[in-house]
Parts: structure tokens; C-alpha cells; sequence
């Protein structure tokens, strides 16, 4: 599987991932894909203000009054930028070998690749949606999903790639998940009716022993608890 380009490393926070838990992809969403209304709109109003409280000094002086109150009504129209920013910086994304995740501030979703059903992408859209089989617990609606039933990475850079990249790695980790669930399966159905002998550690099949006198067929040793059904 090829990683899209965008990839950023560090833009998850590693304190959000479980020990073992690898990255295989994380960004940030688009700052102007997220907020573009809080950042484009205040932007011709604080330069057209500025320009005027410019022109008007040099006119008429600068002051101390001037120069404070334009200062105090730039920062007033720059609130809803310093927002938009700060929000930006605190909104990841990531793909893991064993989660999506996707944080918003402190709120955090996350799902198993078992639980996601498919990836979808409107057309020419930036929003990246992973559809979930079942509603997972603890996931919040807000504005990263507009149900419970789904995560979504709105404003994702490169999202044609991320999403490819993302139905791949879906695919590849249910595969290898259900491959490690048959494994254990045959394991635990090769186990069955055995016990672990405590002196040199074999498994003893419950039907090959004595009930009046049972030992470990390889060291001899006697059975100390006997097995269950004996």
C-alpha cells in the first residue's frame, strides 16, 4: 500500500495511541477546508480598517487613543481567526494496524477496521467517511459525524488518495484480523480435552489417562489436579 504524500508525521498525538499500536498514516485537516468562513471573512474587514486608521493618523496624527482603540478593534475582528487556527491545531487524523481515529480538541473517535463496513468520498468533496457496521460505543455526534454510525475526516488533504489508501488498508487489516481469529480458533479446538502437565509443561490428552493412577505420558510424572469430567 502505497502512503498518500500528505502524510504528516507527529500530527496525531502519540499520547492518544495504545503501546503496541503502529501508525500507518496521519494529517491534519485543510485550515480554509475547516474554517474557511472564520478565516476569509474577518481578512478584508481588518485590512480595510487598518488602511483607514493608517490614513486617518497620518492626516490627523497619530495618538496614543488612535493607535489603541484600532488596535483594540483589529484584535476583535481577528477572535474568530485566532479560533479557526487554534481548532486547526488541534484536529488530526489518523489510519493505525489496528484503528481510524480522528481527534477534534479533547474529543476523540476511533474504530476497529471489524467495524468499519466501507470508505466513501462524494465527488469532487475533501470529506472522507469511514461507514461503520454497527454503532460504536462512544461516539459523539458533533462535527465530525453526523450520525453514530460513522467517523468523518471532513477537509482532508489529498482525500481521492486518503481514501484509496484508507479502503486498502481497511481491507488488508479485516484480512489478516480474521486470519489471526482462525488461528486462535485451532489452537483453542487443538487444546481441547487437554491439560498442561506441571513438571515438564506437555499437553496431555484427557482420554490417554488412567483414572486410578493418571501421569504425564512423556516425563511419568503424576497428574496433581485431575481433569475435569475424571
Amino acid at each position: 500500500m502505497g502512503r498518500p504524500a500528505n502524510n504528516r508525521p507527529g500530527a496525531f498525538p502519540a499520547s492518544a495511541l495504545l503501546g503496541h499500536e503502529r501508525v500507518l498514516y496521519e494529517t491534519r485537516p485543510r485550515l480554509l477546508g475547516l474554517h474557511a468562513v472564520l478565516v476569509i471573512v474577518p481578512i478584508p474587514f481588518v485590512l480595510l480598517f487598518v488602511l483607514v486608521v493608517v490614513a486617518g493618523s497620518v492626516q490627523m496624527g497619530f495618538d496614543g487613543a488612535t493607535v489603541g482603540g484600532g488596535t483594540f478593534v483589529v484584535l476583535l475582528l481577528l477572535i474568530p481567526v485566532a479560533y479557526a487556527v487554534s481548532d486547526w491545531t488541534r484536529s488530526s487524523y489518523a489510519l493505525t494496524d489496528q484503528r481510524v481515529l480522528a481527534r477534534r480538541g479533547e474529543a476523540y473517535q476511533s474504530a476497529t477496521y471489524d467495524e468499519i463496513q466501507e470508505v466513501t468520498m462524494k465527488p469532487g468533496s475533501s470529506k472522507v467517511i469511514f461507514e461503520l457496521t454497527s454503532t460504536a460505543p462512544g461516539q459523539p455526534r458533533g462535527l465530525f459525524a453526523s450520525s453514530t454510525r460513522r467517523i468523518v475526516w471532513p477537509a482532508t488533504p489529498g482525500a481521492p488518495a486518503v481514501a484509496s489508501f484508507a479502503q486498502s488498508a481497511t481491507e488488508f487489516y479485516r484480512i489478516r484480523n480474521r486470519q489471526r481469529q482462525l488461528r486462535q480458533d485451532l489452537v483453542l479446538s487443538s487444546m481441547q480435552d487437554k491439560i498442561v502437565c506441571a513438571y515438564c509443561g506437555g499437553l496431555v490428552d484427557v482420554a490417554s489417562l488412567s483414572p486410578e493412577s493418571p501421569k504425564c505420558p512423556r516425563c511419568s510424572a503424576p497428574i496433581a489436579i485431575a481433569p475435569i469430567g475424571m
